[in-house]
């Protein structure tokens, strides 16, 4: 598996211009580091160092022996556009335009453009990528409480929800230090959102308007998966089901939605029973398939549960 790709460019302040918005769109982060400037997206880093005054006259071209381009997949076609136009208006020299969006084949929906070095970056949309229209930033539950949109005011309201180990006990992401950890979440699920790559919306109970945890879903072509995490004080009331309920409902009212997903700790058997009672249906076991970095230890064994699409079902003729 890649761990990490390393750059060297002719000016680090001017790339940095360049590389920062652009990753931070595709959903990548930029932890601090002394060496230079560092993406992060998952577990994978793309690192990029100040060249050597010695080497700067050397130059680059992608056709000498060496990195040609780097490539990217956008959430969707419509974020290719958007990421198009953003790179027109800055100034950047874009590549293959006589056969936009379709330079690198049929089907193939993709921009490219050249960093300040002339270095290739291409961004292409999902194969079979029809874009999901937004869903709505609010929705109304049975019982009075409501599904909104998240926003960057809600970081008290979560992270003093996440902050208890019980309920961050099977979750895949750790326990926040502190309100820094969840402003930084929050601020990448709202360029997420407006980029569609994924929908992510606070529970909010009651008339005094609490927040007591999130619900998210990212599509992916023909598919989705979603996720919760919900504050302690709010369990046992059905919260979780109606919200995961009301996003189902919205996700299979999309007809190129064809199979939502979703995963447990195979020792979490609350949220096990929760995606039974939804409908979706076991597939299997991935034996160590996850950390938890709230039990700590190795990867552990995890539960894949599906629904989907009756007429997708059916074998083709």
């Amino acid at each position: 598996m890649l761990h990490h790709v390393e750059l060297y460019v002719g000016d680090l302040d001017r790339s940095t211009v360049f590389w920062t918005p652009l990753m931070q769109a595709l959903g990548w982060q930029v932890p601090p580091w002394s060496g230079g400037v560092n993406y992060l997206h998952c577990d994978h880093y793309l690192c990029f160092l100040q060249a050597p005054a010695e080497h700067l006259a050397a130059g680059y071209h992608r056709q000498r022996i060496g990195l040609n381009h780097l490539a990217f997949q956008a959430a969707s076609r419509a974020q290719v556009d958007a990421l198009r136009d953003r790179a027109r208006a800055a100034g950047h020299t874009l590549l293959y335009e006589d056969r936009y969006p379709f330079a690198g084949g049929p089907g193939y929906y993709a921009m490219y453009c050249e960093d300040p070095d002339r270095i290739k970056v291409e961004v292409v949309a999902p194969d079979g990528d029809e874009a999901l229209p937004q869903p709505p930033e609010g929705l109304e539950l049975a019982s009075g409480a409501r599904l909104r949109r998240v926003a960057l005011a809600d970081t008290a309201a979560l992270f003093a929800a996440a902050d208890d180990a019980e309920v961050m006990r099977h979750l895949d992401w750790p326990r926040p230090t502190g309100p820094q950890d969840v402003c930084r979440h929050l601020a990448a699920a709202v360029r997420d959102w407006d980029a569609g790559r994924e929908f992510q919306w606070v529970i909010v109970e009651g008339r005094d308007g609490a927040v007591v945890g999130t619900i998210s879903c990212r599509p992916h072509g023909h598919e989705a998966d979603f996720g919760y995490f919900l504050a302690r004080g709010a369990w046992g009331r059905g919260l979780a089901f109606e919200a995961a309920g009301a996003v189902l409902a919205w996700l299979r009212s999309q007809p190129q939605i064809v199979r939502i997903r979703a995963t447990a700790d195979v020792d979490n058997l609350r949220s096990r029973r929760l995606l039974e009672r939804l409908g979706l249906e076991l597939e299997g076991v991935m034996l160590r398939a996850t950390r938890r970095p709230n039990l700590g230890g190795g990867p552990r064994d995890t539960t894949l549960y599906a629904w989907v699409r009756e007429d997708a079902r059916r074998a083709p003729e």
